[in-house]
């Protein structure tokens, strides 16, 4: 039987209250200045009412504020990267953005549809999550064990996996258990 408690993805653990955000960006600058940048980006997307209520001609508007050449802040994270609730941060633009919601989330926010199309590299994975797609059970819930271990935040735990060392790490610790 399927385990329902393990996340889809790993860009959001609920278990850890951590969400990542390494493919929305990069050359972060520091944490201030990018959770600075998310709270900007949130207000602006909700300047047209609650982030529950949002047409998707709201998404695309919000998407469309600025150019897709010019995606990035000055402090390297995306435009669109938005607080979701909870400490879940995400892109509201992402066909797969349901999956990463909170449990208490009445958001409903876009149709499936993927609205990065065009405007990002959507094809762009870090190690970790292209690796997540074949794991076992087992082995996601390592994975997550061995996460815990770090105590990152969110930022952290983005650094990290946008870095492409995590997941390295986390294949040495692996490797010498077993």
């Amino acid at each position: 039987m399927k385990d329902k408690s393990l996340p889809v993805v790993p860009c959001h653990i609920k278990e850890l209250n951590i969400s990542c955000f390494g493919c929305c960006g990069n050359n972060f600058s520091s944490k201030k200045e990018i959770l600075k940048d998310v709270l900007l980006n949130t207000q602006e997307l909700t300047q047209e009412g609650t982030i529950t209520d949002l047409s998707q001609e709201d998404l695309i508007k919000f998407r469309d504020r600025f150019d897709g050449d010019n995606a990035l802040s000055e402090n390297g994270l995306c435009y669109n990267l938005v607080d979701l609730g909870s400490s879940c941060y995400g892109c509201p633009l992402h066909d797969k953005v349901k999956f990463i919601l909170p449990d208490d989330s009445n958001l409903i926010i876009n149709n499936g549809e993927d609205l990065r199309i065009n405007h990002c590299d959507v094809n762009e994975e870090c190690e970790t999550f292209t690796a997540w797609k074949s794991m076992s059970e087992l082995e996601k819930k390592d994975f997550i064990f061995f996460v815990k271990k770090f105590k990152f935040d969110s930022y952290n735990y983005s650094v990290e996996n946008g870095a492409e060392r995590l997941f390295k790490l986390y294949k040495t610790w692996k490797s010498k258990l077993y």
